[in-house]
């Protein structure tokens, strides 16, 4: 590295899963400019071979550009960045968790963006699932309950939806680009959250002094979602703590981005909200190869899903039928594909059947408890109708009003 100051800090906190940490360093090394950064990986006190093994190819990779902390306890990850950043010398952080890769020109895009975004908070790349490089997260938005959802999840990366790319409420700190004044004026990641949920904090004070929150979609990163240790051991101690200190800094704001993008809000047979992109029948292709364009094109298609999946189940081919239900349960929950999956996967898929049998009690627990399903649906057509929502009001009415 030159002696200028490198652009970009780039921090990782680990916690063991020492062969996550090697491919996120080598792919590093490979596909980043190595004038451009510097590296700072905080070691929340790993058991494994994380203090051994990482200062070795640290060093062998970045040299003098990398920088190893090792810790005697777990500061959990809003902590361990706040560290990292104490140490950074760049003019922007990039935060990066130890389950990523990364894939070439990748930093381009993030690099010009921040050039040219106004009242630039933060900016994250587009996180794509490693097995099928569908989007993993292109931004958070909030549906009609006020809970977080990766927005076009399990969309086609290349989706016009997805490419148009859009200021959000919140991004995730997996991958997460923001100037280094910025983060230090707001006060970093609060550190009271454990392993979650301190993003969306920090996305809120970043809104609260007006700086905009942007997805970069022409850069991608592959992301091994929540495979750290202990992952969601404290998730209701994170969402209170969200709760207590970030009342009324979100709205919901997932329909409208359906509105934006053309596509139509609708519910489950239990209430949830969901967007859909309902096809005519006379567009349904029915041989194999129209048929999975056109699912490119319109992912949100439920009708479009079924009948990829009847082709692939009546040619014999199980296991790509068992994918494409999967898919369709995820972009299109419906009782019907959960009861049809759950009966798929009995047989020949444990792993997944333990998991799709205990969504498809829950739901089936809601749709016992009848009048407590209706009474929350009438109090989100009453809240509808006093944020002046109508489309959504008559959503929430219809769904209420149904024998």
């Amino acid at each position: 590295m030159s002696a200028r100051a490198p652009l970009v800090s780039i921090i990782i906190p680990a916690f063991n899963n020492w062969p996550l940490t090697h491919r996120a360093l080598s792919s590093l090394a490979e596909y980043t400019p190595n004038r451009i950064f510097e590296l700072i990986v905080v070691d929340n006190n790993s058991s494994d071979d994380t203090p051994y093994e990482a200062p070795v190819l640290g060093r062998q990779l970045f040299g003098d550009a990398f920088t190893f902390l090792r810790q005697e306890t777990n500061l959990n990850f809003g902590p361990a960045c706040n560290l990292g950043a104490l140490h950074a010398k760049a003019e922007f952080l990039f935060f990066l968790n130890n389950d990523v890769e990364l894939i070439p020109n990748w930093w381009s895009p993030l690099l010009q963006a921040a050039r040219d975004t106004r009242r630039l908070g933060g900016l994250g790349p587009l996180l794509l699932y490693p097995d099928t490089q569908t989007v993993q997260h292109a931004g958070i938005a909030f549906d009609p309950t006020l809970a977080p959802v990766h927005l076009y999840a399990d969309f086609p990366a290349d989706h016009p939806t997805v490419q148009r790319g859009k200021n959000l409420q919140a991004l995730s700190a997996a991958a997460l680009f923001i100037p280094r004044t910025i983060f230090i004026d707001v006060g970093g990641f609060f550190p009271e959250y454990r392993n979650g949920y301190e993003d969306l904090d920090l996305c809120a004070r970043l809104r609260r002094t007006n700086h905009n929150l942007t997805i970069v979609p022409q850069s991608r990163i592959v992301h091994h979602e929540s495979v750290s240790p202990g992952r969601f051991e404290s998730e209701h101690h994170n969402i209170c703590l969200l709760t207590e200190r970030c009342s009324g800094d979100f709205f919901p704001d997932l329909h409208r981005h359906g509105y934006t993008d053309g596509f139509r809000p609708a519910l489950t047979e239990w209430g949830a909200f969901t967007l859909t992109d309902p096809l005519p029948a006379e567009k349904i292709p029915t041989s194999l190869g129209p048929l999975t364009t056109e699912l490119e094109r319109h992912p949100l298609s439920g009708t479009l899903h079924d009948t990829l999946v009847d082709q692939f189940l009546t040619a014999g081919n199980l296991q790509q039928g068992q994918n494409a239900l999967v898919r369709a349960c995820r972009l299109c929950p419906s009782l019907e594909r959960y009861k049809r999956l759950d009966a798929l996967a009995q047989d020949n898929a444990p792993g997944l059947f333990a998991h799709i049998h205990a969504r498809l009690m829950h739901v089936q627990s809601i749709l016992t408890a009848k009048n407590d399903l209706l009474k929350r649906v009438q109090g989100l057509a009453n809240w509808a109708q006093h944020a002046g929502e109508v489309e959504l009001a008559q959503l929430y009415l219809g769904f209420a009003n149904t024998p």
